[in-house]
């Protein structure tokens, strides 16, 4: 499984969330880009946890339909999957924005 992540950080510069893309090579969804996703909420006094934003992002990407992001986060995976595009050459975005 090939995988790319990135930080995401908030205007102070804090990670606060992190972004997974995954280029799927299960047998009918070979070649489409999954993307998962992971943010911290900082009102409930939470702290970003490397591990556990990684293992969840991980999860989301497993799952059939991409998790809702949050709006907060939508020009970062936008961003992002520009960028796992252009790192997996190939392949069909999934990418779960909101309508």
């Amino acid at each position: 499984m090939e995988t790319i992540h990135q930080y995401v950080r908030d205007n102070k510069g804090r990670k606060v969330g992190i972004l997974v893309g995954r280029l799927s090579k299960i047998t009918h969804e070979t070649g489409k880009i999954k993307i998962g996703w992971s943010r911290v909420n900082r009102n409930a006094g939470d702290k970003f946890d490397r591990e556990f934003g990684m293992e969840l992002a991980l999860k989301r990407t497993a799952a059939r339909q991409m998790v809702k992001c949050p709006q907060s986060m939508e020009y970062d995976v936008f961003r992002f999957a520009k960028r796992c595009k252009r790192y997996f050459k190939s392949g069909v975005l999934n990418m779960g924005l909101r309508d």
